[in-house]
């Protein structure tokens, strides 16, 4: 079995053709689920009830499972962008079963570069959309004219350290598509392979199927999957200013009333401060507390090293070949020998994933017997930080 490598829409075309929108989220506990999505909007500075009678705008909504949680308070309006047909199909339904709790809601089924409205929203929502794209920074720029001034952007962005444990997954994404007659059983077999790595999170709100449509089966090609923090600020920061984010690391420690208009801002405050914390994205099992003890100079080369990594992992991807699975494995080598040992945890996962990976490749994935093979045992608990969530207040 063979799968094509997109290079238009990314998302989109990939949702369309197989009439998907991979991004369900269980909400059957609803307390909890909007207990969580409370707590992060908290973090990044916009409690959710914050939201009540306000205009809010979501880029690339998916199924509408979290303005389920966003639009709990009951905002003014709410205005959905997306170009996936069951994406749109979706949120329909959730309107219709008043799952979706606003006084006006507006869907627009559009590309997003192809939204042009003059109305000014006091806060634009882009979660898992701009990492990905041709041209994530065009993107971001775009959404961040529908904020009003003094208005929220709440963003999400990929580093090369918090995706190196995915990029490691997705990579077997090769073995599973030549080894299965069609896309079902591809989705199947990921499935059975990746359910005890999920296990090992104990918090995953995502069905697997899900996960593994999204994450390990997507027909994205992957170059421009590496957008940070510093990426968004570089975008954005001529018309905003960084407020906040999930996890939390920033440090401001002003007393408000030495706080000037011309002295050092957030923005400054995180071009100081990101490459510091940056490499605590490569395992979420280790502390912020820890890594801030390590001398900086000692992590310096890792995220260098894992975006190489991912680079490589693209031309293995687009090839839908091994050939340079050396050079990776390389690679990873090298990033588990710069590591301290305050990420012992993470070298161990590393390691297992290096041994592993070539009986993996050279073994039958027969459906009876990929759970019984004892291999990756200690890399299946390893996850990064995943995307890191930022909001930014518009000047």
């Amino acid at each position: 079995m063979t799968l094509k490598i997109s290079k238009e829409r990314p998302f989109v075309d990939y949702y369309n053709k197989h009439n998907i929108i991979p991004t369900s989220q269980n909400i059957k506990n609803f307390k909890q689920f909007l207990f969580q999505r409370n707590y992060l909007y908290t973090t990044l500075g916009l409690p959710l009830n914050f939201l009540h009678n306000k205009e809010i705008i979501e880029f690339g909504p998916g199924g509408g499972w979290n303005a389920v949680a966003t639009s709990f308070f009951k905002p003014k309006l709410y205005v959905f962008v997306d170009a996936s047909n069951k994406s749109v199909d979706e949120l329909k339904k959730k309107i219709r079963n008043k799952k979706i709790n606003s006084k006006k809601i507006v869907i627009n089924k559009l590309d997003i570069f192809n939204y042009k409205n003059k109305k000014k929203f006091d806060c634009a929502i882009a979660e898992g959309i701009i990492p990905g794209q041709l041209k994530p920074a065009k993107m971001l720029k775009h959404i961040s004219n529908s904020v009003k001034k003094n208005g929220i952007l709440i963003t999400t962005t990929h580093s090369g350290c918090s995706l190196l444990s995915e990029v490691c997954r997705r990579l077997l994404r090769i073995k599973i598509i030549k080894e299965s007659y069609n896309f079902e059983e591809s989705i199947n077999m990921a499935s059975n392979i990746f359910y005890p790595h999920l296990k090992s999170l104990n918090s995953s709100t995502r069905p697997i199927r899900d996960w593994v449509l999204d994450s390990i089966l997507s027909e994205y090609s992957g170059d421009k999957i590496i957008f940070n923090i510093s990426d968004a600020l570089d975008c954005l920061e001529k018309n905003f200013y960084f407020y906040q984010s999930q996890p939390s690391f920033l440090i401001d420690d002003r007393w408000y009333k030495h706080v000037k208009i011309k002295n050092k801002n957030t923005n400054d405050l995180l071009k100081e401060q990101y490459s510091r914390i940056e490499t605590s994205f490569l395992d979420y099992r280790v502390p912020l507390f820890d890594v801030l003890k390590i001398d900086n100079k000692k992590l310096e080369n890792i995220e260098f090293l894992s975006v190489m990594a991912c680079k490589v992992h693209n031309n293995m991807i687009k090839t839908n070949s091994y050939k340079k699975i050396d050079n990776f494995l390389y690679i990873l080598k090298n990033i588990e020998q710069a590591l301290p040992k305050e990420f012992q945890i993470t070298k161990n996962s590393i390691n297992d994933y290096i041994m592993d990976l070539p009986k993996f490749i050279n073994q039958k994935l027969q459906m009876t017997n990929i759970l019984s093979n004892k291999i990756f045992t200690d890399f299946k608990n390893w996850w990064g930080r995943g995307q890191q969530y930022s909001s930014f207040i518009k000047k």
